[in-house]
């Protein structure tokens, strides 16, 4: 298997074409307080320029079934990223285009258990982020709690403090479906520098290489 990339905080033109240049499958636009925050109608002009091959994705801390109607008809886009425990209240129908997300921490067992149950038989695993213990902090999740949390129930995108120098260890040690990463390829807060991009997507690509087939 391939590990998918999400390339995150997209601001600028030239920030969205590098990301589909390097060979990203998705990118991520920010609507919650961030350095990398943007309004619907500049997403818009970002979401564009995007190839269909290519995710669109919306960021947000919390979710309200206004914001995810209005962002998937009018920017639009193909998946919402928000706290999975502001999704709860959201139609079933939204909520399947959702990507909830989980916070590394102590409780993050409890929380994934609550959330997945026992692990699914017959039936595609779902999918859900994890980051570091505050989200946009640039700090690395625990890969090994990660992993002993999820426990094969569900195909992770693994966020968090990733960079082109540490994603090949940590889709060793993880075995994530996909790697998500803003601030790794940052010059400066919010500022996407296109050669650490490619280098990014580039160290994913030899990792898979490296270390093969993942379950």
């Amino acid at each position: 298997m391939r590990t998918r990339v999400k390339i995150c905080g997209l601001s600028t033109l030239d920030a969205v074409s590098a990301a589909i240049d390097a060979g990203a499958d998705a990118v991520g636009f920010v609507f919650a307080p961030s350095p990398r925050r943007i309004d619907a109608e500049q997403a818009r002009g970002l979401a564009a320029g995007v190839p269909a091959f290519v995710m669109r994705v919306g960021v947000w801390r919390e979710l309200a079934e206004e914001q995810a109607g209005m962002a998937l008809l009018g920017v639009p886009l193909d998946l919402l990223q928000a706290e999975a425990r502001s999704l709860a209240s959201l139609p079933g129908m939204l909520r399947s285009r959702c990507l909830p997300t989980f916070n590394d921490g102590p409780g993050l067992q409890t929380e994934l258990d609550a959330y997945l149950g026992p692990r699914p038989a017959g039936r595609c695993p779902p999918v859900l982020l994890v980051d570091g213990a505050r989200s946009g902090g640039g700090v690395a999740a625990d890969w090994e709690r990660v992993t002993r949390a999820v426990g094969g129930r569900a195909r992770v995108v693994l966020a968090g403090g990733l960079n082109a120098d540490n994603v090949a260890e940590a889709i060793a040690r993880v075995r994530p479906w996909a790697v998500d990463v803003s601030g790794g390829v940052e010059s400066a807060p919010g500022v996407k520098d296109p050669a650490m991009i490619h280098a990014f997507v580039a160290a994913v690509r030899k990792a898979d290489m490296t270390y093969g087939t993942k379950p």
